[in-house]
């Protein structure tokens, strides 16, 4: 979960870089964030449902290896632009792949019969994957600005840590628990109630969900004028400070 938040928000950190270094206009770089959400979206709405029906870890599995892909995309990005919008677009599948199949997971192996909970605690396991992901929300973007900073070739070595980080999750992900079983139908299809509870009361609120912190990830590293560093600092305000409320 933390690797699918630091996917989707190195690059938000980077977007003043891509402008001066690269030559991107301002329409382009908008467009390569718009396309990380065209790519999200689908990947939320058919990996949840999928997950349900052949299990959390074959579809994690296959996300977190996606998402390795995206980077390297962003990484070969440095040298020809046109691997920009391929890797935006699989990091937006990838990462919606991992909040939807990962979220259940991470929410189950937090749970009886994995851990045993204190009943005055037992809300922490719906919690815990929303904190990882505001954790790589907020971190990804800083990290990555601090390394363009500094380092050298900062188009590709910004985005080495996530390679690790989500090699390394990958490795966990082999390892852990199965937890969801195989059904012939969704979760929603053996409980009709279900879906008309989601349509009613889930759905129209979340999309304000992801677009209000959204906002900030796009428009605050365009505003702020005094470096990569504070660039990043700007880009992981937001995602913290969501991290701080949770």
């Amino acid at each position: 979960m933390m690797a699918s938040g630091w996917s989707a928000n190195q690059f938000s950190a980077l977007l003043g870089a891509y402008r001066s270094e690269l030559g991107l206009s301002e329409s382009a770089v908008t467009g390569l964030f718009a396309l990380y959400v065209v790519g999200l979206i689908p990947g939320l709405l058919v990996c949840g449902p999928l997950a349900d029906r052949v299990g959390r870890r074959p579809v994690a599995s296959t996300a977190l290896a996606l998402n390795l892909l995206s980077t390297g995309a962003l990484m070969l990005g440095a040298g020809a632009t046109g691997w920009l919008w391929p890797g935006r677009f699989v990091t937006g599948v990838s990462a919606g792949a991992l909040l939807a199949a990962g979220s259940a997971w991470i929410k189950e192996l937090s749970s009886e019969p994995y851990v045993h909970l204190d009943p005055r605690t037992a809300s922490t396991a719906s919690r815990r994957a929303g904190l990882f992901v505001s954790a790589g929300f907020a971190s990804g973007g800083l990290v990555a600005a601090l390394i363009a900073r500094w380092a050298g070739a900062p188009m590709v070595t910004a985005y080495v840590p996530h390679l690790l980080l989500a090699a390394g999750a990958g490795l966990a992900a082999l390892t852990a628990p199965e937890t969801g079983t195989r059904h012939r139908g969704t979760h929603t299809e053996r409980h009709p109630g279900v879906g008309r509870l989601f349509r009613r009361g889930v759905l129209p609120v979340a999309p304000w969900v992801f677009a209000a912190p959204s906002v900030g990830f796009v428009t605050l590293p365009g505003l702020v004028h005094g470096g990569l560093v504070y660039t990043g600092v700007a880009t992981a305000l937001v995602p913290g400070t969501g991290l701080l409320v949770q």
